[in-house]
C-alpha cells in the first residue's frame, strides 16, 4: 500500500533529517568541522524525494546555509528518471502526488550547485510521468539533463539479469557517466582506477561492456541525426551583414584583423544547431523507437503468438513480446481508424507534431500518434543508423510496457494508446502535460464556443 499510495514519503524525510544530523554530531565528535558538503541522489520517485529534501536542507534545517554556525553546502545531486507525480496504479484514484508536501515543495533551488538529471527516452506507461529540471540537453553546466534509450530501468537499474532475454547493462553507461559528473564536481570519491585497485568487486558494478558502451554512443549520433537544424547562409547574405569597415577599406588596404572581419566564404555557410533541451531532443528518440518497434513487429509477429501445449490450455511461450504485440496490434487497429494522414504528410511534419506543434482539433484529434503511425507505415525512411542499432535493441532495450496489467486495463477503458505517444513531461513547479483524453476533450470544448 506504501507504494500503491506513495505513502511514508514524509517519514522518509524526517528520517534523512535525522541521519544528517547525527552524521554531522558523530564527525563533530571526532574533529572540528569547518565545513560541511552534501550530495544527494534520488532514483524514480526518489527523485521527488530527493528535490524535497534539498528544500527542507536549504530553508529550514540549515537556514541562512549554515548548520550549529557551520557552513553547509550542496554540491551535487544527481537524479535518475525523476518522477514526482504518478497515477495510481489500480486506476480507482485517478492522478495522485507523492505526498502534498513533497508537490508543494518541489523546486530545485539555485544553492544546489549543481543537479544532473538522467531521464528513460522511452518509459511510457502512463502512470510514469517525467519531471524534468529544465537542463541543458548537455555534459556541461550546472543543470544537466539527457535522455538516454530504453525504459527506467534502463536508465536507473533494477531489472534483474537476462530479464525476459534482455541484458541488464545498459543503465551502467549513465550509472558512469553519473559517478563521474559527481566525481568532477568534488564529491569525495574514489576515481574509478582507484576503485578498480582497491575494490574490484565495487568496480564490477560499475563496469560496462564495450558492446553497451558502443550502442549508447552510435545510438546518441543517430538522435543527432534525427534532430538537428540544417542552415545554409549564402555568401550574399553575409556580405549584406558585413561591418562598417569593410564599406570604407579597399582590400589590399585592410588590417589582417580586418581582413578576417571582412571575409566572404566562396561557399554557403553551413550551420548545425540542437534542440536545446530534451524535450526538443525527444522526437528523435521516439522515431528510432517506433522504426526498431516495426522491425520487431516484423520478424516476430508469429513467435510472440506461441503458446505452450493447447491454445486454450496453454501459456504464451514468452510473455513479453505476448504483451508487446497485443498492445501494438490493438493500437494499430486503433489509429488505423483514427490516425490516418494525407500523401503530403513528411517526416518534417511528424516532426513537429511530435513536438507537440500541432494542436488537436476535429480533424485531427491526435497528431502525436497520427505522426508516429506515419513514421510506422514507412520503414523506408529509417536511417542506416538506426537499422544498424536494432541488434542492440533486442539484446540490451527492456519494455516496461509490454507486461504492465495496469496499462492493459487502462487500454480496456479508453482508446488503446501504448506506444504511439511522447512521454509526458512536466517541468518543475508547474502541472503535468495533459492527457490524450484531456486535450481531445479540449478540442471539442472549442467547438462550442
Amino acid at each position: 500500500m506504501a507504494a500503491l499510495f506513495n505513502t511514508g514519503v514524509d517519514t522518509r524525510l524526517k528520517s534523512a533529517e535525522t541521519d544528517f544530523k547525527a552524521a554531522f554530531a558523530l564527525a563533530k565528535a571526532k574533529l572540528p568541522v569547518h565545513r560541511v558538503n552534501v550530495a544527494i541522489f534520488g532514483y524514480d520517485m526518489g527523485g521527488g524525494i530527493a528535490l524535497a529534501f534539498s528544500k527542507l536542507l536549504i530553508d529550514d534545517i540549515c537556514a541562512s546555509g549554515r548548520y550549529q554556525a557551520v557552513e553547509v553546502k550542496v554540491r551535487f545531486m544527481g537524479l535518475f528518471d525523476c518522477v514526482t507525480n504518478r497515477y495510481d496504479d489500480n486506476l480507482l484514484t485517478g492522478f495522485i502526488p507523492l505526498s502534498n508536501k513533497v508537490s508543494s515543495e518541489m523546486k530545485l533551488l539555485p544553492e544546489v550547485e549543481r543537479c544532473v538529471h538522467y531521464a528513460a527516452a522511452h518509459e511510457l506507461r502512463f502512470y510514469k510521468p517525467l519531471t524534468i529540471i529544465g537542463g541543458t540537453a548537455s555534459a556541461t553546466g550546472s543543470r544537466q539533463e539527457l535522455l538516454f534509450p530504453g525504459s527506467q530501468v534502463d536508465v536507473g537499474g533494477g531489472a534483474e539479469a537476462e530479464e525476459a532475454g534482455v541484458l541488464d547493462g545498459l543503465a551502467r553507461y549513465p550509472l558512469q557517466m553519473m559517478y563521474n559528473r559527481a566525481y568532477g564536481a568534488g564529491i569525495p570519491m574514489p576515481s574509478f582506477q582507484k576503485m578498480q585497485l582497491e575494490r574490484p568487486d565495487l568496480y564490477e558494478e560499475f563496469a560496462i561492456s564495450d558492446e553497451a558502451q558502443d550502442f549508447q554512443r552510435k545510438y546518441r549520433t543517430a538522435v543527432t541525426a534525427l534532430v538537428e537544424n540544417i542552415k545554409e547562409i549564402s555568401p550574399a547574405v553575409i556580405r549584406l551583414n558585413l561591418p562598417y569597415v569593410c564599406t570604407y577599406t579597399k582590400p589590399g588596404q585592410r588590417t589582417a584583423e580586418q581582413e578576417s572581419q571582412c571575409y566572404v566564404p566562396p561557399e554557403p555557410l553551413v550551420v548545425r544547431t540542437l534542440p536545446k533541451d530534451i524535450q526538443g531532443q525527444m522526437k528523435g528518440h521516439m522515431i528510432i523507437y517506433i522504426q526498431w518497434l516495426r522491425m520487431w513487429y516484423e520478424q516476430f509477429a508469429k513467435t510472440a503468438n506461441e503458446h505452450t501445449g493447447s491454445w486454450l490450455l496453454g501459456a504464451p511461450k514468452y510473455p513479453a513480446a505476448k504483451g508487446r504485440y497485443d498492445k501494438l496490434a490493438a493500437e494499430l487497429s486503433y489509429l488505423e481508424r483514427n490516425a490516418r494522414s494525407v500523401d503530403t504528410f513528411n517526416m518534417e511534419q511528424a516532426k513537429k507534431q511530435i513536438d507537440g506543434e500541432v494542436v488537436s482539433n476535429i480533424f485531427v484529434t491526435d497528431p502525436q500518434g497520427q505522426a508516429l503511425y506515419w513514421i510506422w507505415n514507412n520503414p523506408g525512411k529509417r536511417l542506416p543508423e538506426v537499422e544498424a542499432l536494432y541488434g542492440g535493441f533486442l539484446k540490451y532495450v527492456h519494455d516496461s510496457m509490454a507486461e504492465s496489467s495496469f496499462e492493459g486495463a487502462y487500454g480496456s477503458f479508453v482508446a488503446s494508446k501504448h506506444y504511439m505517444n511522447r512521454r509526458p513531461m512536466q517541468k518543475i513547479e508547474t502541472k503535468p502535460d495533459k492527457s490524450f483524453l484531456g486535450d481531445l476533450w479540449e478540442s471539442y470544448k472549442n467547438l462550442y464556443k
